[in-house]
């Protein structure tokens, strides 16, 4: 999906942008997600507009609204309808999720709701796949045993393939350590990066169901707690980019109430900031399944809806088990039309369930359209040595 007609500053500056500047901007969305936004974006600007752009936006982008759309809508243009000065809360990632839900409780509240969680969802989803901020990086060649090197690196996420490692079954010990070597030697070659105190969490997530996992996470709550200290200590907390990925890294392990203290001690909102959307624990993510998938309704739609299939709480349900879900995710990735998050959510997953598979052949295939994102799970072709 291109964003070159920055859609994400679109959304950022309703009311100072034109709705003719908002309706060329949101053509670049793909249906499944462009109507839930439209509608988002028609409750928030509407009221800024002439009755002709009023109009025009809706004749293009909501040509034929429900009867409770259609009422909402009509408010909105009379400027009967206030923006909230806060947005709800919600555990879904994409407008199209957020949208279906809505619509299927009937609740014009809530539908109403999920149009501005939808342009701030998108808002966040632009946000977070842009392109990333180079790394400083050290000389690692020159550091002389005992050494220590500081890594200067941006303040968001770290990188999906550690899921691998710690979400993915425990008997697959040989799959995960060619994952962790690969990471490894991304960090010698200055492609990823950790600072001092990511490592540790880092490692806690990695070894987490292993019996080393509670030593590990005791002592990252440790360091969470000296962090934490020394944060309340200083003036302009948000501004501690190390502050936020401990907190996002101690979300990740599970440890809410640690993160919580983390974000209310850096005076930032967590779910503002998408800390909900992180993978966590399987423990804690059985809990959030039962909210997104009902037991009474069909359980694997999280393999076949692609807005859900590439949520990042959906992750830990493609790792949990060494089975083989290569058709499910080659069908999800022929929808990548209608949900363009398909690919930098389940690149990863892809790769692992072709391994898996022992599909090697294809697994080369799919590495070679990214190569900077390979996994490392594909066996290098060895070149056969004619005999003496």
């Amino acid at each position: 999906m291109s964003n070159d007609l920055k859609l994400g500053e679109c959304l950022q500056n309703l009311e100072t942008t034109s709705a003719a500047a908002i309706v060329t901007a949101l053509r670049v969305l793909p249906p499944l997600e462009r109507t839930p936004v439209a509608f988002g974006v028609f409750l928030q600007a509407a009221r800024h507009w002439s009755h002709v752009e009023q109009a025009l936006f809706l004749g293009e982008l909501m040509p034929e609204p429900s009867t409770v759309e259609l009422h909402i809508l009509k408010a909105a243009a009379c400027g009967a309808l206030l923006v909230p000065a806060k947005f709800p809360v919600t555990l879904e990632e994409f407008p199209s999720r957020i949208w279906q839900r809505a619509l299927a409780s009937g609740k014009p509240a809530r539908i109403e709701s999920a149009g501005h969680q939808a342009v701030a969802a998108m808002s966040h989803l632009l946000n977070q796949h842009e392109e990333a901020v180079e790394c400083v990086m050290p000389d690692i060649s020159k550091l002389k045993i005992g050494e220590e090197a500081i890594f200067h690196v941006p303040s968001g996420d770290l990188h999906p393939v550690i899921d691998l490692l710690g979400l993915s079954p425990f008997t697959l010990p040989e799959m995960k350590g060619r994952v962790l070597d690969k990471i490894i030697q991304d960090v010698t070659d200055g492609q990823f990066s950790m600072s001092k105190g990511q490592d540790l969490a880092f490692m806690a997530w990695v070894m987490a169901d292993t019996s080393e996992g509670p030593a590990r996470l005791a002592r990252v709550m440790r360091q969470a707690a000296n962090t934490l200290k020394k944060l309340l200590e200083r003036k302009n907390l948000h501004n501690s980019h190390h502050g936020q990925r401990l907190g996002r890294l101690l979300f990740r392990l599970g440890l809410r109430s640690a993160s919580m203290s983390f974000a209310k001690a850096l005076g930032i909102s967590p779910w503002e900031r998408g800390w909900q959307h992180q993978p966590i624990t399987r423990a804690a993510h059985a809990r959030l399944r039962q909210i997104l998938v009902k037991p009474d309704k069909v359980s694997d739609a999280w393999q076949r809806d692609p807005a859900l299939a590439c949520s990042a709480m959906s992750v830990p349900l493609w790792l949990s088990e060494a089975i083989n879900r290569v058709p499910a995710l080659v069908l999800l990735f022929n929808q990548a039309h209608a949900c363009p998050w398909i690919f930098p959510r389940l690149y990863h997953v892809f790769q692992w369930h072709l391994a898996l598979a022992g599909k090697q052949k294809a697994l080369r295939k799919v590495e070679a359209v990214r190569a900077d994102c390979s996994v490392g799970l594909a066996e290098k072709n060895l070149t056969k040595q004619p005999h003496p």
